[in-house]
């Protein structure tokens, strides 16, 4: 059999051919993977999906502008199992993106790392005190220390919960610590407490066309407190309802930790940096917090002090008197609120209109729920009452003389001085609290003063 030497040459040809450009698209493809690769580390890679666009746009117009993400987004590492996961997650990212599987809420977990590591901000501890550009006086190692039952993060302050905001200050998570006591500003102690974060402003200020400074009030009066001129500067509370954590959970076992504040404070803000509000309501605080001028005189606590109704709720209660076992009104034990028996009103027509309405109680109350016969027992309580109260005037007032006219040093004074304090306690808190909020107990209340009183007289005559 004769060979034919030229159709071997040209097989010979075409197998280098072949070979040549199946290397050639191996060679290329490896470019390709690795160019992508290098690709999808770059800010603009990110931008590449619709749901980025917020994120991107506000990197391009933040201070870190300069910084790559994945910088931030993945720790510093040398490890080449790290580097390998973290582009692992990128493909996944795509894959998502294209197949529609992707949640249209991105959630970025930054470690502490990406902001501490060289070159960036590993000296923060140490810079000490520092006044941001709102004025407010910081300083970053006591937040990074443990807070109570809460290591807070890097992010827990630098978050994005405003889209457009990127890595800024969250005043918002500042203002639900520093003010998690408060309730609509009713704490004024810590409301006045303004000069740990806020420093005395020291230029003229021009508000409504009117100067003032206020180092000039300072000057007048030394003792001024900030809140006499700024009333209305904290508005809400940090509550957590516990309808927030169906928004993320649904397992029952779960809810069994929303009691466990170290818990839940561990899992979320130190380990998982979820953001504050969503969880807690949030709090405003600034110079205008509020929709409606003067918004703040409808909290009470401004002006009154918060146990302005103590009395008549331990009354109603059965509980807050001396030496006198009590149990709580029939009333209080069928939950009946306070609206259930105050609805006379104090104020009609214009009158109610200017100084707004208070409601007080009387028969009406029983007579709504009862019937008309109900009117009569409550006169006679208050009759009864009335006459007890008399009896124990006049007990006092032959008490008093005594304690204020004996020899301190005589036998028998001091018991007896304890013995009138307690009786004179519980006469005034029948009187304060209305004993008509709780007839068995005020009775009890009055005979126990009575007969202390009586104690009294006999200790210092002898």
């Amino acid at each position: 059999m004769q060979i034919n030497k030229g159709e071997g040459h040209k097989g010979f040809i075409r197998a280098h051919k072949i070979i040549a450009v199946i290397a050639g698209v191996l060679l290329l493809s490896i470019v390709v993977f690795f160019s992508f690769i290098e690709y999808s580390e770059s800010p603009t890679f990110c931008k590449s999906c619709h749901i980025m666009m917020p994120y991107y746009n506000a990197w391009k117009a933040s201070e870190h502008n300069f910084v790559p993400c994945v910088e931030c987004h993945y720790p510093p590492t040398n490890s080449l199992e790290s580097a390998a996961w973290h582009k692992i997650q990128n493909f996944s990212m795509v894959v998502r993106y294209f197949t529609k599987t992707y949640d249209p809420r991105p959630f970025a977990d930054i470690p502490d790392a990406s902001c501490m590591r060289i070159g960036c901000h590993s000296t923060r501890l140490l810079v000490g005190s520092v006044v941001t550009p709102k004025g407010v006086s910081f300083n970053h190692v006591p937040h990074m220390e443990q807070i109570k039952d809460i290591k807070l993060r890097c992010t827990s302050c630098h978050s994005q919960i405003v889209v457009g905001r990127h890595i800024e200050v969250t005043y918002e998570t500042c203002f639900l610590c520093h003010f998690s006591k408060l309730n609509n500003a009713g704490n004024n102690k810590q409301v006045n407490n303004c000069l740990q974060c806020h420093q005395i402003p020291k230029r003229t200020i021009d508000v409504n066309g009117i100067s003032y400074n206020h180092l000039d009030f300072m000057e007048h009066n030394p003792n001024i407190r900030c809140i006499d001129c700024h009333l209305d500067v904290i508005v809400g509370n940090n509550a957590v309802p516990r309808e927030r954590c169906y928004a993320c959970h649904n397992i029952p076992a779960r809810f069994a930790y929303y009691t466990d504040t170290t818990f839940i404070h561990e899992w979320h803000v130190t380990k998982h940096k979820i953001t504050c509000t969503l969880c807690h309501l949030e709090i405003k605080h600034g110079l205008e917090t509020s929709i409606k001028p003067l918004e703040y005189a409808n909290n009470c606590t401004l002006c009154h002090s918060k146990n302005m109704h103590t009395a008549q709720e331990d009354m109603y209660m059965g509980v807050g008197g001396i030496g006198v076992k009590g149990s709580a009104s029939p009333m209080f034990k069928a939950n009946v609120k306070c609206v259930g028996c105050h609805k006379v009103a104090t104020q009609h027509g214009l009158g109610a209109k200017l100084v707004g309405q208070t409601y007080i109680g009387g028969a009406i109350g029983c007579k709504t729920c009862h019937g008309k016969d109900y009117e009569d027992i409550y006169t006679m309580w208050k009759t009864n009452l009335q006459s007890m109260t008399a009896d124990a005037d006049r007990q006092y007032a032959a008490a008093k003389a005594l304690i204020d006219s004996s020899d301190k040093n005589s036998p028998g004074y001091t018991k007896a001085l304890k013995i009138y304090n307690a009786a004179a306690y519980n006469l005034l808190f029948v009187k304060t609290a209305k004993g008509v909020h709780n007839i068995d107990y005020a009775s009890s209340l009055l005979d126990s003063a009575s007969s202390g009183f009586g104690q009294v007289v006999d200790l210092l005559k002898k």
